[in-house]
């Protein structure tokens, strides 16, 4: 009997935009990592926790377990989930189907009801973001976390840096999907 493999996004999203192209390969599962705090006074490790403060969410959890540990950020993320003291989960990790998604943000709405705000780095939505948010839509709700919202968090074309700190609630624009 073979390891279990999984889809990530990543790949799904690729092979979606080469169908004739192979399916790269995938490596197995591995646990372990850590959670922490994530606030605006607060630094994160690395590339990803930096830019998560940056999207106008005040506060919450970095779940930062990495793709080699996505078992344990699961875990991670189902504990997150249950604490109703969470306002939000930054790289929230999820399995259904063998498919894998990492959410860029959860954002609690009230009680059990989330928002997802998918972060790209674009000033507008396009086409190409659909299948994107689909797809950690269909698995993020296949295990259990209604989502309210599902929308995209873009640049905000109108948004002028003045040189000294970045406004978060402006840098960025919120846009809805849910009816697409």
């Amino acid at each position: 009997m073979g390891q279990q493999r999984f889809l990530s996004k990543s790949k799904f999203l690729w092979r979606h935009s080469v169908p004739e192209a192979p399916v790269p390969a995938m490596p197995p599962s591995r646990t372990g990592g850590s959670s922490q705090r994530s606030d605006p006074g607060h630094p994160h490790p690395g590339h990803r926790g930096r830019q998560t403060r940056r999207t106008g969410i005040p506060s919450g959890i970095l779940v930062t377990e990495d793709h080699t540990q996505h078992t344990a950020a699961e875990e991670r993320t189902r504990k997150l989930l249950a604490d109703p003291s969470v306002p939000a989960i930054f790289e929230a990790a999820f399995t259904h189907d063998n498919i894998r998604v990492r959410a860029d943000i959860l954002h609690r709405i009230s009680g059990k009801k989330w928002r997802l705000p998918e972060v790209k780095s674009t000033t507008e939505v396009k086409d190409y973001h659909l299948p994107d948010v689909a797809v950690q839509k269909y698995v993020i709700e296949s295990c259990g976390c209604p989502l309210a919202d599902v929308c995209l968090m873009h640049l905000n074309r109108q948004y002028v840096f003045d040189g000294k700190e970045y406004d978060p609630s402006s840098l960025f624009t919120i846009e809805s999907l849910a009816k697409q």
